[in-house]
């Protein structure tokens, strides 16, 4: 009918990391998704709102890498515990196979606890004399925003992975995880996925991603494997919706 959005168009206008998390988002089992140009462009500001907020935190790091003398504040443990809680959340959710409540649960906690909550009080924090005060801070800086980069990869990988990029060498070292536990938890799901009835015709249908070996993972997520089959399952998602 002529009234269709096409994704590549989309994905020239806004990048493809919006194109592909307004699809996801909102995406409950059994209803369609609903997509438009406006929900397309609304997750473009995101993704810009997420590039200002790892510049942000990579600035007030200057340079700070190392963290072993550091003693939290009360409140700085409050901010961890409570990022504890969020990722267990959305551990929770694509558990459950809701990749759309496992997006919209980060996607709410970056925009409006990290940025309009937690970055606000911390600059004037930063601007402070009390040397442990700033230490603490931009610890929990640094832990929020790739734990963030981390949630994230799997629904925007592109600009999660130049951000990933920017970090400090020793950063992105300490903070890479095991490559072959997150193969090997991809390939005990799938294999646990294929047993339900309402997934059996997606297997099917559509056959693994080419080159998603073990082999391989390293070369295709240099964020250390980092939720690769998260990533991996919304890739062959998106596939069957467009």
């Amino acid at each position: 009918l002529g009234n269709n959005i096409d994704p590549v168009d989309m994905a020239e206008k806004y990048g493809m990391d919006a194109v592909r998390i307004s699809l996801v988002m909102g995406m409950t089992p059994g209803t369609d998704s609903k997509i438009s140009e406006d929900k397309i462009r609304g997750y473009k500001h995101f993704a810009n709102k997420l590039w200002n907020i790892s510049r942000f935190t990579l600035t007030s790091l200057d340079n700070t890498s190392d963290f072993s003398t550091v003693e939290l504040t009360e409140s700085d443990k409050n901010i961890l515990e409570e990022l504890k809680t969020i990722i267990d959340e959305v551990e929770s959710h694509f558990a459950n196979y809701r990749v759309d409540l496992a997006g919209e649960t980060i996607y709410q906690y970056v925009w409006h606890r990290f940025a309009d909550e937690i970055i606000e009080k911390s600059k004037h924090i930063l601007l402070g004399n009390e040397t442990n005060a700033i230490l603490s801070r931009k610890f929990v800086l640094k832990e929020i925003l790739i734990s963030s980069l981390k949630l994230l990869h799997p629904f925007m990988p592109f600009v999660t992975e130049a951000v990933w990029q920017q970090l400090p060498k020793d950063i992105k070292e300490k903070s890479k995880l095991d490559p072959d536990m997150f193969v090997n938890e991809f390939m005990a799901l799938k294999k646990e996925w294929k047993d339900i009835p309402g997934l059996k015709p997606f297997f099917k249908l559509m056959p693994p991603a080419k080159g998603f070996e073990k082999k391989g993972l390293k070369a295709q997520f240099s964020m250390g494997g980092s939720l690769g089959y998260r990533k991996h399952l919304i890739n062959e998602l998106l596939q069957r919706m467009i």
